[in-house]
This record gives structure tokens, C-alpha cells and sequence, in this order.
């Protein structure tokens, strides 16, 4: 996929004649599950996001339309300029010849369209390397071959196409190609929370999220927090790894972690999955990876084991699939060493369960 190729090469369809309403093709009826490949569906969601936002990789002749709609409007601008000057020249009695003021009126209209042509040129930059990033990311995989949500689709392209920021787009591209594999995978609400991240904040919440241990079961995460390591983090018992109480109140104001600092969930059943002759019921990941308790001979089971921290949103867990990793050694040790003053080890797993990776 190439920024300079057409819009028709570019999505395989007359965008000018899309109907969002109605399906892209017509599929006969049948008992198993149809797929089709990922690409395909990618044009899909792009040809609904295209065909319900204003400005966008806007089809050749939604272009020409607007553009000369703009340059009417223009030009009505700019005789209603000529018609005050002209009025203010004859109540100052400065005589001014007729050319000196359409000439300069006439270069606001220019000016106007140019500005118009940047931005609108700039926004299909914007997209076309989201699009593109998205296409990579999917690759030869296979997909559902299910309609795409219309509304999504026009909040997000509307959305993407002010995004300049490379690793904000790469965030993007994530958003899309993830909602391609999977409908509804980020909410329209996360959508919103990702809008107004600014770059800082979000190496903050990718800081927050290598921190973090999942509860996974299939493709849903039930539960995904930042140990506290025996303190309390509104009390800073997680400033040593760049997690103090300003940061989650950041954090916080995006609407990615929820208010309480401290809430807590029940792990008792990452206690004893099968690593030798111990056993467990369910996995827990942490930095990509899929690790169970093991709990120590001496050890007595309870009812629940309480894991207090930083809990995430449910925009939060959404937008936690997307991040990227980083390697945090020091809190890692920190967390091993909290699980064994309960006597338990932490213990990895050879091989990843379903969505070991978030």
C-alpha cells in the first residue's frame, strides 16, 4: 500500500458510490463460521470510515465538490470585504482605485484554499500510514467476515485523521487491526480516552502496564492490576518504579486506572496450575508471559488471596492489549520477592495460554 496510489487502487472499491448501510457483499446462508482474509476486512472498516467523516480520504469527486463549494464561499467572503472597504474608503474620502481591493480580497480566497488543501492533505498522510501500519499488523491472517460497526468506524477514522505523532499512529494502527480481527475489541469510549493522549501520558500508562499482571481467559481480560507489594500505592509504595502518586493520578484523569489505588482481586486461583507435582487452576500474565503460584509445602490454602494495587479501567484493559512491553527487572524482583513472603514462587509456564500476551 502506497501514500500515491488512487483511492480506488488504494481500498479496491468506488468509494463514491459506498453504502454503509448495506452489506459489502452478499453471502449465502450456511452452517459454519465464514472467514475471509484480514485485508479484505481492513478495506471494509476503511470504506465506512471513509464514506460516514467529513475530510478523510475523501473519493475524487467529494473533493472537487467540496473544494469548489469552498471556493464559492470564498469568493462571497471576500466581496463582502470589498463591499466594507469600499464603504469605509467613501466615509474617509480616501480615493483608492477599484483594482487595490479585489486584489488583495481575492488573495484571502487564496490564502483560504490553501489552508483548506494543507490540512485535508495532512489528515490523508495522517491515515494512510495508520491504514498501512494496520495492513502490516494483520498480515495473512484470517478473520470473521462480519459487517463493520458504522459508528465505530466514523469516530475512529474521524479521530485518526488529526494524529500526527508516529508512535501514536503506530497506537492507532493497533486500535484498527485488532478491531478487524476481533468486532468489538475497543469501545467507542476508549476511543474517546485515546483521543486525548498525549504522548507523555501514554509512555506512562505503557510504564503502568509492564506492570501489570493480567487475569486472562480466552481473549478476555477479567482483571488487570499493578501489585502494591504489600503498601499502598495513593501512600507511594510504588514510587521506586516510577509509579508515585502523581503519575496515577494522571493516569487516573484519562480514565485508565480506577480511582481507588488500592482495590484488590481474588488470586486464589493462580494457586497450584500444574508445574511438576504441583497444581493450579488459572494462569496469570505478566510481561507477556504466562506464570501460576506455586505455593511452598508449609504454606496453608485459604479461601481467597487477596492481591491489593492499581487496578486499570475497562478502557484501560482495552487499550492494554495494544501497548508495547518494556523490560522492568527491578519491579519484577520486587513482585517475586512479595509472593514469597506469602510463600508462594512465582513459577513460568513453557508455554502461553490463548492471549498470553496483552
Amino acid at each position: 500500500m502506497t501514500q500515491d496510489a488512487a483511492p480506488g487502487e488504494l481500498y479496491g472499491q468506488d468509494l463514491g458510490k459506498q453504502n454503509p448501510s448495506k452489506p459489502a457483499r452478499t453471502i449465502t446462508a450456511v452452517n459454519v463460521p465464514l472467514t475471509i482474509p484480514a485485508i479484505e476486512k481492513l478495506v471494509d472498516h476503511v470504506a465506512s470510515g471513509i464514506g460516514s467523516v467529513a475530510g478523510p480520504m475523501l473519493a475524487p469527486w467529494i473533493a472537487r465538490r467540496e473544494a469548489h463549494a469552498r471556493e464559492i464561499a470564498a469568493v462571497g467572503e471576500a466581496q463582502a470585504l470589498l463591499i466594507q472597504a469600499t464603504a469605509q474608503a467613501e466615509a474617509r474620502q480616501i480615493l483608492l482605485s477599484r483594482d487595490e481591493p479585489v486584489s488583495g480580497t481575492l488573495e484571502i480566497a487564496d490564502r483560504v484554499r490553501q489552508r483548506i488543501q494543507f490540512q485535508e492533505e495532512k489528515r490523508q498522510e495522517n491515515i494512510e500510514s495508520v491504514v498501512s501500519q494496520a495492513a502490516e499488523q494483520l498480515g495473512d491472517k484470517k478473520v470473521a467476515d462480519e459487517e463493520p460497526d458504522h459508528d465505530w468506524t466514523a469516530r475512529f477514522f474521524n479521530h485518526v485523521q488529526d494524529v500526527s505523532s508516529k508512535e501514536m499512529q503506530t497506537l492507532w494502527a493497533r486500535v484498527l487491526s485488532g478491531e478487524v480481527e476481533r468486532k468489538g475489541s475497543t469501545s467507542v469510549r476508549t476511543l474517546e480516552i485515546l483521543r486525548n493522549l498525549d504522548q507523555a501520558t501514554a509512555e506512562l500508562f505503557r510504564r503502568l502496564c509492564s506492570a501489570c499482571v493480567f487475569v486472562v481467559i480466552g481473549s478476555d481480560v477479567l482483571d488487570a492490576r499493578v501489585p502494591s507489594l504489600g503498601g499502598n500505592a495513593a501512600t507511594n509504595s510504588l514510587k521506586a518504579h516510577g509509579l508515585d502518586f502523581g503519575v496515577l493520578n494522571r493516569l487516573n484523569e484519562h480514565g485508565l486506572i480506577i480511582s481507588d489505588y488500592n482495590s484488590w482481586f481474588d488470586f486464589q486461583a493462580a494457586i497450584g496450575v500444574t508445574v511438576g507435582d504441583r497444581t493450579a487452576v488459572m494462569p496469570f500474565v505478566f510481561q507477556g508471559k504466562p506464570w501460576i503460584l506455586a505455593p511452598e509445602e508449609s504454606r496453608e490454602l485459604g479461601q481467597t488471596y487477596r492481591l491489593s494495587g492499581v487496578a486499570l479501567s475497562i478502557s484501560g484493559r482495552e487499550l492494554a492489549r495494544i501497548v508495547e512491553i518494556e523490560p522492568i527487572e527491578a519491579f519484577t524482583e520486587d513482585l517475586k520477592g512479595y509472593f514469597l513472603r506469602d510463600k508462594l514462587q512465582m513459577v513460568e509456564l513453557p508455554q502461553a495460554p490463548d492471549r498470553a500476551s496483552t
